[in-house]
Formats: structure tokens, C-alpha cells, sequence
């Protein structure tokens, strides 16, 4: 490893990209790709690796940071940090045809950096917040509500949109000075090697001693600091989500036929019409004691008034049609995450019909409803 500035390596070849940055460039972009891929086209079950994949980044951006102040000299911050005048001079002339030399970073490229760092940076910390508000998981799920998880999944939405548009000017812009500079810019970034040439700008800066083990030694101490402050948030109660065990009458009368629904999934004037009108129960005669139907419907219209911010709790009751106030699988949002799904496999005896969401949902019972647990039954597996 060659670090502490530029180092002359032939009479046409200095070393500019050292292997800090080069591994951190590599492993970075493997990590946003592989993180994107899996959200975009990857079953449920592989939420799990775009969790680890955001970790990483994260952790990847913790290292920059900390190598930004104490990296090689062409790496540092104060290294290719300019200000507005210098990047609109360098993009003047790139549009003159004729682009002026850096020996680091030019400072259209430093600014560049500078804005994809602080894009990734957002988006795993809404990544974060969207975990613990949204899925009611993670560091932030005991202080974030659902509207707020909610909304930082939106925001983590767009900042990967805008991502994507920075990405595709950035390599816009390595493929624009590569042909007009001659120079393979990314090849560079595999052996750290930029031809010499006497009008770069840059090579008279100081050339500070760069220090990988310090750099090293402080992203590890701030990366297990936050996890550990992370698993111990983690083991928090979730807000919104109270602590209920279902009563086993509650599940031995309604789990006989079909899943035993979540008090969550309905709200209480709901409940009550069920209850209700047990003698025609969607078509069947689910007839209780007077005592029992009663005893069923105070617990599940006192379990509904818990108040419940999760997922299901929320969109399930909201968007329950006017004219069917009991169906939960006629809810928009329920149809709206199952339209995807043949008709058919909802007649399958695995399934055995749409109100049997254990079938498919592991968490069911819990009214959790997560990705990571959808379990498709083996008979309806493609």
C-alpha cells in the first residue's frame, strides 16, 4: 500500500487512489447495487439481506468519513472540497472541450462525492426510521409512530430515486473526461495509477501522512458503539404495539374455521357487527351462548381499543369499504397487497380461502403481517 500523498511510480504513472478508497469504492457501490436489487426484484424473504446490505453501507460510510480527515492526501476533505467558483470553472471547461487536470478529484467530482455521501447517508438513516415506524422493528420502533416510519419511507424512496439520477451523472461525467482527458479513469480506481501531467493542479499540495490504523481503529469504536446502542434500543417494546396474548376461547371458536383474526385488523364498531350476527356469519351459523358471544366480544372490542400503530392496524380499518365493514379481505389495502395473487391459489387446501392468513403469514396471530414472514406454502410455490 502506498498512502501519505502522491508517490511518482514510473516516469508516466504516479499513484493517486489508494487501497482504502479503492476497496471502500468497490465495496460501496457492491453493497448500494445489491441492496437496490433485492428490494426491486427479490421475494419478501430477502428483505433481510437489503437490512445487512443498508448496514453495510452504513458502516462503509462511517470508514469515509473518518478517512476524509485522515486518508491519503488526495483523499482527505481539504484534498478536492472546492467551492462553487472552482467547479463552475472546471465545468466551463469541460464544455470548452478542453478540461482542465487534476491530479485527485476535480472539483465538479469532489462535489459530487461530497452529495452522494450525504444522499447514501440519509437513506440509511430513513432506511432506519422506516424499519422502526413502518415495520414496528429495529433501534427506532419504541419512538417512532406509524405515520412517521411512514413518511421516512417515502423520503427513503426518493432519496433512492435521486440516487439513482446521481449515479448515472456521475458515471455520465467519468465517461465525459475519460474521452476527452484520454485518461481510464476506471481502470484508475482498480490499480490507483493516473498518467503524470506537468499542468495538473494539485500535485503542490501538502502531502500529509495518512494513518489507516487510526482511521481504522475510530470506525470501529463509532460503528460498535451505535450497534451496540442499536441491539440495546432493539430490545425495547415497539410503540403502538400492545403486549396481548389471544384468548384461547377466542381461538378455539373462530380458529376452528378459519385464522383467528388480529383485534387489530377491525375496528370495534366492526367487531360489535360481527359478534352481532354470529347466526349468519358470512354464510354459516356460528351461533354462541349468549354468555360466550358476549364474553368474545368485550374482549375483542377492549383488545381493539388498545390502540394499535402497526401496519395492519392502521391501513386494514382505514380502508374497509362503507358497504362491507366486516371484511377484512375487502378492505383496499388488503386487495391492494393481494391483487397479484391468482384467485385460484386462494382455493388451493394449502391455503384453504382468503381468511386464512396463518397459511401464508407465520405472524399472523401477532398482527404483525411482516415480509420477513410470508411463508408460501410449498403446493403454491412457482
Amino acid at each position: 500500500m502506498i498512502s501519505g500523498g502522491l508517490n511518482t511510480m514510473s516516469n508516466k504513472n504516479i499513484h493517486v487512489w489508494d487501497v482504502e478508497i479503492r476497496v471502500f469504492h468497490w465495496l460501496l457501490l457492491i453493497s448500494v447495487a445489491g441492496a437496490w436489487l433485492t428490494i426491486q426484484f427479490g421475494p419478501p424473504g430477502m428483505l433481510t439481506l437489503h437490512e445487512i446490505l443498508g448496514f453495510a453501507v452504513g458502516i462503509l460510510l462511517i470508514f469515509r468519513f473518518f478517512w476524509g480527515f485522515l486518508g491519503s492526501e488526495h483523499m482527505r476533505f481539504a484534498g478536492f472540497v472546492r467551492g462553487p467558483r472552482d467547479v463552475l470553472a472546471h465545468m466551463k471547461s469541460l464544455l470548452t472541450g478542453n478540461p482542465l487536470r487534476f491530479i485527485g478529484h476535480n472539483p465538479a467530482g469532489g462535489a459530487m462525492i461530497i452529495v452522494l455521501l450525504l444522499v447514501l447517508a440519509g437513506i440509511v438513516v430513513t432506511g432506519i426510521m422506516a424499519k422502526g415506524g413502518f415495520d414496528k422493528t429495529g433501534p427506532l420502533a419504541h419512538y417512532l409512530t406509524f405515520a412517521q416510519g411512514r413518511a421516512a419511507r417515502e423520503v427513503h424512496g426518493i432519496l433512492v430515486n435521486i440516487l439513482l439520477g446521481l449515479v448515472g451523472i456521475h458515471v455520465a461525467g467519468v465517461l465525459l473526461e475519460t474521452f476527452l482527458l484520454k485518461e481510464n479513469l476506471i481502470a484508475s480506481m482498480w490499480h490507483g495509477m493516473k498518467p503524470s501531467h506537468e499542468d495538473a493542479q494539485g500535485a503542490a499540495l501538502p502531502q500529509p501522512l495518512a494513518r489507516p490504523a487510526t482511521a481504522t481503529l475510530l470506525a470501529v469504536l463509532l460503528t460498535a458503539a451505535v450497534g451496540g446502542a442499536g441491539v440495546w434500543l432493539s430490545l425495547l417494546p415497539p410503540l403502538g404495539v400492545p403486549q396481548l396474548a389471544m384468548d384461547p376461547s377466542y381461538v378455539k371458536e373462530c380458529g376452528s374455521c378459519h385464522t383467528p383474526h388480529h383485534p387489530s385488523l377491525l375496528p370495534s364498531a366492526s367487531w360489535r357487527l360481527v359478534m352481532g350476527g354470529l347466526d349468519d356469519h358470512f354464510g354459516d351459523d356460528a351461533t354462541l351462548s349468549e354468555a360466550k358471544r358476549q364474553e368474545l366480544e368485550n374482549w375483542l372490542v377492549s383488545s381493539t381499543e388498545l390502540g394499535w400503530d402497526t401496519k395492519p392496524g392502521q391501513r386494514i380499518p382505514s380502508t374497509l369499504k362503507p358497504d362491507a365493514p366486516m371484511r377484512i379481505t375487502q378492505a383496499k389495502y388488503w386487495e391492494r397487497r393481494h391483487r397479484d395473487i391468482p384467485e385460484a391459489t386462494f382455493k388451493t387446501k394449502s391455503v384453504g380461502g382468503k381468511a386464512n392468513c396463518k397459511s401464508c403469514h407465520v405472524d399472523a396471530a401477532q398482527g404483525r403481517f411482516s415480509k420477513l414472514g410470508i411463508a408460501i406454502p410449498e403446493e403454491i410455490k412457482p
